[in-house]
Parts: C-alpha cells; structure tokens; sequence
C-alpha cells in the first residue's frame, strides 16, 4: 500500500485527473463482466427447458416486450447474449488500448521531464556523475516506473472484475461459491507460506 501511494505522488497532475477516467471506465469494464456471467445461468436454464428463479427474470423481462413464443424466446435469448459479448469484448479492446497508452504515454512524460531536468544541470553535476548512470535513469528507472503502475492498474481491473464475478455467483450460488472460495483461499495460502522464503532467496 505504501509504494503504491509512493508511486501515485510521483504521477504528473495531468495523470492524477486521468486516473480519475480510469477508474470510471474500470467501472464499466467491471458492470459489463458482470452481466456477461450473470446471464449464463439464465440463457442456460432457458435452453435446457428448466425452471428457475433466474430463468423466470429474464422470461419476465422478454415477456414485457410481448416475445411468448418459445421459438422467439430462444431467438432472443442467443441475440441477447452474443449482443452482450460482442459489446463487452469491443469494449475491453478499447479498455485495455486506453490503459496501455496512459502506461506509454506517462513513460514518455516522465522520461522527458528526466531528461530536460538534467540539461539544465550545471557542468560539474555531468562531471560528478556516470553518464550511463544518468541514461539508465532516462531509459530504464522511468520505464520501470510506468511497468509498476501499469501493473498496479491491472491489480485494481483484475480485483474489480473478480470482486463483481463474486457477487454474482454469491447471488445464484452461495453455498458453492463460499466452499469454493474457502478451498481456495486455504490452499492459496498454503502455497504462499510454503513457496515464500524459497522464492525471496
């Protein structure tokens, strides 16, 4: 938590605002995931002809738009999915392009502002210091930099999506998905403590 607000300070004001989009787009990306698994269950008990709280809301809600044929209902159904799809996959190639241009675009901001600081040095500071030393701090430290919060921004996507996949299944399923998540939790945790040390050496 503490490199991540480290690493936050250090962002330009005009990144700081963007993150603010980002967030917001995490949003959608996070609701559209969501309904994408959310209406698995439904369509599925649909096809299969059989009957469910989750196959009623969305019989209810095709019903309302006078579609009683099963025939059209199925219809509709497979055009609702593969519509929601398609939508949620558009919109996620757009995501994931706008994230890789702000990670891009905040080295390139960084790496230049780097750069120009050390123009302006005097001449002693160029005569006391290893030019490759300065060149790695251009190049690679600030390339680094934009990795670390690309990475953290993917944390948040990754968590977010989970968080809202969560939810769904705790709302369809909660008994299965609390023992899944208990299994895994444990066994994740038992990885971590056994791999740990090995992995730090």
């Amino acid at each position: 938590m503490n490199v991540f607000r480290q690493a936050f300070g250090l962002l330009p004001d005009s990144f700081k605002k963007k993150s603010a989009i980002f967030v917001f787009l995490l949003l959608i990306s996070s609701i559209l995931e969501a309904i994408g698994i959310g209406l698995i269950l439904p369509i599925l008990s649909i096809v299969l002809e059989n009957d469910s709280n989750q196959s009623a809301i969305l019989l209810n809600a095709l019903s309302f738009f006078n579609i009683q044929d099963p025939q059209n209902i199925l219809l509709a159904v497979l055009i609702i999915f593969v519509s929601v799809y398609v939508l949620k996959n558009l919109y996620l190639i757009f995501f994931y392009y706008w994230q890789n241009k702000f990670s891009f675009s905040l080295y390139k901001k960084i790496s230049t502002d780097l750069f120009k600081s050390y123009i302006k040095r005097p001449i002693l500071f160029h005569f006391s210091k290893n030019s490759s030393e300065l060149v790695r701090n251009v190049f690679q430290e600030c390339k680094n930099f934009s990795g670390l919060v690309n990475s953290y921004l993917k944390l948040i996507v990754e968590c977010t999506i989970l968080l809202s996949i969560s939810l769904i299944l705790f709302y369809f399923e909660p008994k299965a998905t609390a023992i899944v998540f208990l299994i895994v939790g444990i066994c994740s945790i038992t990885f971590v403590k056994l791999t740990k040390k090995r992995v730090y050496k």
